[in-house]
């Protein structure tokens, strides 16, 4: 998959590839990281290497504000772990910008359709945040999934995006201009 580099109007992400699993390793010591990706406990180094070995499974990214190359946080694909989803974390709340997680999302959304025959992309997010985070995650074409079968509804909300919503926001013909 093309996911090394994904370019944004605001942002840009970068791929960490196997060659820094030292970095990995520590990125998801951290309890939030971990459990984000569906674990109960850190990941080891061969686990690490094993999900972004098998199919590209596990994909995690630097975001970085592309005018001044400041490392805001992370984004994370995990293929392995029920239906494919992505995930933002920030390294401080001041970079917990709308504008900017948007950005990051669009390109993730972007990058994962056009280099995966997949016809689904989800994005989980803790019932309390709904009301903040909502509105970006529909603007970038995520719609709430209140049927999947493996969350537990009152603790957490499913958004989906469909690849035939995707074609319809991103695709030749959209206006995806209008969501920024």
């Amino acid at each position: 998959m093309a996911f090394e580099r994904l370019e944004g109007e605001i942002v840009h992400l970068d791929l960490i590839d196997t060659s820094r699993i030292d970095e990995l390793v520590k990125i998801f010591k951290d309890k939030t990281m971990y459990e984000e990706a569906g674990y109960s406990k850190p990941l080891s180094k061969d686990r690490i290497l094993e999900a972004i070995d098998d199919d590209g499974q596990l994909l995690i990214w630097e975001v970085f504000l592309t005018e001044s190359e400041t490392h805001l946080g992370y984004a994370v694909y995990v293929a392995y772990d029920g239906p494919p989803y992505v995930f933002l974390r920030f390294l401080s709340e001041e970079f917990e910008d709308e504008d900017i997680a948007r950005d990051a999302l669009v390109e993730l959304v972007k990058g994962f359709f056009e280099n995966t025959e997949e016809s689904e992309l989800y994005f989980f997010l803790d019932r309390a945040l709904c009301e903040e985070y909502e509105g970006p995650l529909m603007d970038c074409g995520f719609d709430v999934d209140d049927s999947l079968p493996t969350i537990d509804h009152e603790e957490e909300a499913a958004f989906v995006l469909l690849r035939t919503t995707y074609e319809a926001y991103y695709g030749e013909e959209s206006e995806v201009e209008e969501v920024y």
